[in-house]
C-alpha cells in the first residue's frame, strides 16, 4: 500500500510525496515537485496548493492531475494564502502600491479579489469553519477582531485578562481557542 502526502519546502515550494507502506522496513520516499514557485497553503481535501506566480498573482496547483489555475489578474503584492474549510474560496493578505496591508478574499470560481479589512492586517488570521468571519490581528498591537465575510462591522474578540484565567484551552467551535475557569 503506498500513503500520499504533500509537503511543503522551507521555501515553500510543494512537493507531493509517496510512501510504500507495505515494506516493514526502511520506507522508499518519492517525491514529486508540483511547482517552481513558492506556495503559501495545502486545500483541506489535499487537492490544490496555493501559489504564487514570480509577478504575484495567485495560483491554484493540482496535486495530481490537472492544469494550473491563475485565480488573480491584478497589481496587489501577497504575503500570505490559506484556503477555507469548503475549498471553494482563498484568504490572501495583500497591498496595493503605497498603501498598508488588508485580508481579501478570492472565489476559486473566478472574479475580483475583495478586501474585507481595512489597512493594517496582519498575516495572522484564520476563518471560521463555516467561512462567514474572520479572526485576524490589526494594527501595531495585534488585536484580534473578527470581520464578517460578506460585509460588515467588525467586533473584538472578548478575552479575560490572563491574570484570573488559570487555564487555556485550545479547543473552540468559533476560532481555535478560548479562555475557561475565569
Amino acid at each position: 500500500m503506498n500513503r500520499v502526502s504533500i509537503v511543503l519546502s522551507r521555501m515553500g515550494a510543494p512537493f507531493v510525496t509517496e510512501a510504500n507502506t507495505r515494506s516493514s522496513g526502511p520506507q522508499d520516499f518519492t517525491a514529486v515537485r508540483l511547482y517552481d514557485g513558492v506556495c503559501a497553503s495545502l486545500s483541506h481535501d489535499g487537492q490544490h496548493v496555493a501559489c504564487f506566480t514570480p509577478d504575484n498573482q495567485l495560483i491554484e496547483v493540482p496535486t495530481r492531475t490537472g492544469e494550473t489555475k491563475t485565480l488573480t489578474h491584478d497589481q496587489l503584492n501577497r504575503v500570505a494564502a490559506q484556503w477555507f474549510s469548503n475549498d471553494t474560496r482563498l484568504a490572501f493578505v495583500g497591498s496595493e502600491q503605497g498603501h498598508g496591508q488588508r485580508v481579501y478574499f478570492q472565489d476559486v470560481g473566478g472574479g475580483r479579489a475583495r478586501a474585507i479589512t481595512p489597512e493594517g492586517a496582519s498575516f495572522y488570521g484564520k476563518p471560521s469553519p463555516d467561512g462567514k468571519q474572520f479572526a485576524v490581528a490589526m494594527g501595531v498591537d495585534y488585536k484580534t477582531l473578527i470581520f464578517p465575510v460578506d460585509g460588515g462591522d467588525p467586533h473584538p474578540v472578548r478575552v479575560a485578562p490572563f491574570s484570573r484565567c488559570r487555564t487555556l484551552h485550545h479547543r473552540s467551535r468559533s476560532f481555535g481557542s478560548s479562555a475557561t475557569d475565569c
